[in-house]
C-alpha cells in the first residue's frame, strides 16, 4: 500500500526545498561578503583618517614609535569606534616643494591602503591612532614605499606582541 500524494502537495514540498536552498545560498553569500569586507577591504574612507589636531599632538607627546628607514610609525591607543585612524606626513625640511610632499603623501597613503589588512589583523581588540612619517631624503617609488610599509608593519607587530597594553610606554 503506497501512500497517495496529491499533486499540489509534492509541488509545495518542491517549492519549499527550492526556497530553503535559496535561503541557504544567500546566507552563505552574505557571510562571505561580510568576511570579505572585513579582511579584504582596501579602501581608505574618511572615517579612518586622523584629522583631530588635539589627537595628533597627544599622539606625538604620549605615543610610541617604531622606525624602519625611510618610514617612522607613531601610534597610541585611542577611544574610538574605528579600529585604526591614520595620517601621513612629510617633512618640509627635506622636501621644499609642496608638489613633492604631496606626491610622497599620496604614495604613502596608497602603500598603507594596500597593506591595511596587515595592521587590522595585528590590532584585534584595541583602537589605535597611526601617524606615518617619511624620513627619507630622496623621492621614493610606490614599490619602495610598499616594501618599507611591510618592514615597518613587521617591526610594529613585534613591538605590539611584546606588550599588548601600549598605553603610556615610551
Amino acid at each position: 500500500m503506497s501512500k497517495f500524494v496529491l499533486p499540489f502537495e509534492s509541488l509545495r514540498r518542491a517549492q519549499t526545498d527550492i526556497h530553503y536552498k535559496k535561503r541557504l545560498f544567500y546566507k552563505s553569500l552574505f557571510l562571505f561578503l561580510d568576511i570579505y569586507r572585513q579582511y579584504m577591504d582596501q579602501s581608505f574612507p574618511k572615517k579612518e583618517k586622523l584629522k583631530s589636531a588635539t589627537l595628533i599632538s597627544t599622539l606625538f607627546t604620549e605615543g610610541n614609535s617604531v622606525s624602519k628607514y625611510p618610514l617612522r610609525l607613531v601610534f597610541m591607543e585611542i577611544e574610538e569606534t574605528e579600529k585604526i585612524k591614520t595620517a601621513v606626513s612629510v617633512s618640509k625640511r627635506s622636501f621644499k616643494k609642496a608638489v613633492d610632499r604631496n606626491r610622497i603623501k599620496r604614495l604613502m597613503r596608497e602603500a598603507y591602503r594596500l597593506n591595511k589588512h596587515l595592521f587590522l589583523n595585528t590590532v584585534k581588540e584595541n583602537s589605535l591612532a597611526f601617524m606615518f612619517l617619511y624620513t627619507g631624503k630622496e623621492m621614493p617609488t610606490l614599490e619602495k614605499l610598499n616594501s618599507s610599509m611591510l618592514r615597518i608593519h613587521q617591526k610594529f607587530e613585534d613591538f605590539y606582541a611584546l606588550g599588548n597594553s601600549i598605553k603610556h610606554q615610551k
